[in-house]
């Protein structure tokens, strides 16, 4: 008998793993081969259904062998929503239409969408529509030559410039959204705001279609009647034509100029807050005013400052400067070629020129 020898039983057992090996793995493949494919599976309640179509036929040697041609006053429903178009390439299997030809997208009696072709998937429910769009909900309108709406999350993005339309507010920007529940849309790039009087230009801005209100964020310049508004941030009310500046903000009004870290002010009614180092600048009548309060009122000319008041008047060649805790402004004969103003002082006031220093 012939003994084997260790490196011999050693090679001999190395072969049969081996061997072992790779019967499991022909035993694996052959069971992944012979074992069908898992198909999505798409409920009744999902399917995109075609409810008329002028011709319909099949190609199975064409481009599309996979869809279903229609031609002619297409007409499908999903969900809900109806499409209409002059042609279309309906895929059954991934629940999908391609549209082409005066696409129209119609969901209730307040969203409408239109173009000239468009792409629809009835599982994620997205439609990715081009050139010459028109999104209208209720009374906003939105213009754009790319949009892709998400049903599910009820948000229209354009990413090739647009514009919106809301009564006499147009927005204009490179790249946005709009959310046609929350009726909320915001803007990147190039942003432009008409409101009647007013136009804004900014980078970012948020827009509130309900209470038509804007929100704008990064460098911020409003024109409204020879009016000019500097910000970061802030809000503007195209309604009631008020706005609310932060970070620093100046509003410069012919020759009377509003500098500080919180400003407030309401067109209509002529009334104008400013918090936290407030300057106040009048270059027609050669004066300033600085507090940390600073309340005015441009159609009565009455107004009050505040916290850290001072008062700097250039008008008659040496400046006067006059400092207390609190100042009131009354002018007198405003409107007219006679207008002056009064300047009350209290509490702690002192008041310095070359020829004249006071302390009461």
């Amino acid at each position: 008998m012939r003994y084997i020898k260790d490196k011999e039983l050693k090679s001999i057992r190395h072969r049969i793993s081996t061997l072992l090996v790779l019967c499991l793995f022909g035993l694996c493949a052959l069971f992944a081969y012979n074992t069908p494919q898992k198909k999505r599976v798409i409920r009744e309640d999902q399917k995109v259904y075609l409810e008329h179509a002028d011709e319909l036929k099949r190609d199975i040697y064409g481009p599309n062998p996979d869809a279903q041609i229609l031609k002619g006053n297409v007409r499908l429903k999903h969900n809900g929503a109806t499409l209409t178009c002059d042609s279309a390439y309906l895929y059954q299997e991934s629940n999908s239409v391609r549209a082409f030809g005066r696409v129209l997208f119609r969901q209730g009696d307040t969203l409408s969408l239109k173009g000239e072709r468009g792409f629809y998937d009835g599982v994620t429910q997205i439609l990715e529509v081009r050139k010459n769009v028109v999104l209208k909900h209720r009374n906003q309108t939105l213009y754009t030559d790319s949009l892709n709406y998400d049903r599910m999350y009820k948000n229209a993005y354009f990413f090739d410039g647009g514009k919106l339309v809301d009564g006499k507010d147009q927005l204009i920007a490179d790249w946005g959204e709009y959310n046609t529940q929350s009726r909320q849309a915001v803007f990147y790039f190039g942003v432009k705001l008409n409101s009647g009087k007013s136009n804004i230009e900014t980078d970012t801005l948020y827009y509130d279609a309900p209470k038509s209100q804007a929100h704008f964020k990064g460098p911020t310049t409003i024109v409204t009647n020879g009016d000019v508004v500097k910000t970061q941030d802030g809000y503007f009310d195209t309604k009631k034509d008020k706005v609310e500046l932060f970070s620093r903000s100046t509003i410069t009004s012919k020759e009377k100029v509003i500098t500080g870290d919180t400003l407030y002010r309401d067109k209509k009614t002529g009334v104008g807050q400013g918090y936290g180092n407030v300057i106040y600048v009048d270059k027609k009548n050669k004066n300033e005013l600085h507090a940390d309060v600073f309340v005015y009122n441009e159609k009565t000319g009455k107004g009050f400052a505040t916290k850290k008041a001072l008062l700097k008047d250039y008008s008659q060649g040496d400046t006067l400067f006059m400092h207390a805790d609190s100042l009131k402004i009354e002018t007198m004969h405003i409107n007219t070629d006679s207008a002056y103003r009064k300047v009350h002082a209290f509490r702690h006031v002192v008041a310095y020129r070359k020829d004249v220093q006071a302390i009461c």
